[in-house]
């Protein structure tokens, strides 16, 4: 393999734990909105360099951006008009020599927003596709719509699973942080530094990036020496047998666990051991190493808008903002759980009001001609 093209392990593992401990927003935002008839509408917003605004190349989210099914178009941020997708590269310059005539600082990246937009017949059918977008991340959902007709209103209550990615916890992250500490950190929710003091909630949190380096260290040797283990005959001059390398496990993180071991991975092994033998595992992009696939899950953390018909009467976990349940989408929690949406709205039905307005006025109408007859 030529080394000028390899990207080393332990620097692929360094960013995986900065993106998990910093919950990275990767720009693409979501809005579901509930139509009173049960049909939805899906949008998904994200902002491209030039050749995905140009070029409509986007290799994380081509899939939605090729599917002639998901309508197309593209705004500068904070404007409500907009325009046909792709831009043309005479609309992208004249943006670009706008920002530099202010002076400002930035590119047509940081203020053109590429929509994706499609209304399906209900939520089966929103989900299906909304997985198709997600499919090379691993993410999936299942979203379920109940509808109940009571008359004089209709409930509704959306609920979206998004499921749990497979395989990719090692180790237990309860081994270092609660339940409600993993979802705080990457969900916002329960929100622990409520009634803190700045100096108490830093502490905290402070601490729960400690925990969290810790579990990211623990899991990222587990995924290490595993793949190590199960690649041993690749191995040339290895110091040890392949049985004794797993007879030393334990001793290998005693000596590692207080290092910042997914940061000095190569390191570790090789001051450990006395030997270099150990790096063409960790040059070689083709094994199996789960913390690749940890790092491409850091890296989403997409904010959640789901719009209701009515009012919202429960909003489950979310925080809401004019009658809107704002939620955060984070791929580290799914390496962990399953992430459960779950919102229920009341709408007044305005015309059973009317009929049953009309029948009572008919009625006592009726009432009082029988009554002077």
């Amino acid at each position: 393999m030529n080394s000028m093209k390899t990207i080393r392990l332990y620097s692929i593992l360094a960013l995986a734990a900065t993106m998990i401990s910093s919950c990275t927003d990767d720009s693409l935002n979501m809005l579901t909105v509930v139509n009173e008839d049960g049909s939805c509408t899906r949008e998904f917003s994200v902002r491209m360099d030039s050749a995905g605004l140009v070029g409509k190349e986007n290799t994380r989210y081509s899939n939605i951006i090729e599917d002639a099914e998901w309508i197309k178009t593209w705004a500068i941020m904070g404007e409500e008009e907009r325009h046909t997708y792709p831009m043309t590269a005479n609309q992208y310059d004249s943006i670009q020599a706008i920002l530099n005539d202010k002076d400002e600082c930035r590119n047509v990246r940081d203020t053109v927003v590429v929509y994706a937009t499609r209304t399906f017949a209900d939520a089966e059918e929103m989900s299906k596709a909304s997985n198709e977008v997600f499919g090379e991340t691993g993410i999936t959902s299942e979203i379920e719509l109940d509808r109940s007709f009571k008359w004089f209103y209709t409930d509704y209550t959306f609920t979206e699973t998004f499921r749990k990615i497979p395989d990719l916890e090692l180790v237990p992250m309860t081994d270092y942080l609660t339940e409600d500490e993993i979802s705080y950190e990457c969900t916002g929710y329960p929100n622990l530094v409520n009634g803190l003091d700045c100096n108490d909630a830093k502490k905290l949190l402070d601490d729960l990036e400690n925990r969290s380096s810790k579990w990211t260290d623990a899991n990222t040797f587990k995924d290490v020496f595993d793949v190590i283990y199960n690649n041993y005959d690749r191995i040339e001059n290895a110091p040890v047998t392949k049985e004794e390398f797993r007879e030393l496990e334990d001793s290998l993180w005693e000596n590692m666990r207080n290092r910042d071991f997914t940061f000095e991975a190569e390191t570790c092994y090789s001051e450990f051991f006395g030997t270099d033998a150990y790096s063409s595992i960790f040059n070689d992009e083709e094994l199996p190493f789960k913390t690749r696939k940890i790092m491409n899950l850091a890296s989403i953390s997409i904010p959640y808008r789901l719009v209701m018909p009515g009012s919202i009467t429960d909003s489950g976990n979310s925080f809401s903002e004019d009658n809107t349940a704002i939620f955060k989408v984070s791929g580290t929690y799914l390496i962990h759980s399953d992430y459960t949406i779950s919102v229920t709205s009341r709408k007044t039905n305005i015309w059973a009001c009317v009929i049953t307005g009309i029948i009572l006025f008919l009625a006592i109408g009726s009432f009082i001609i029988k009554r002077r007859k």
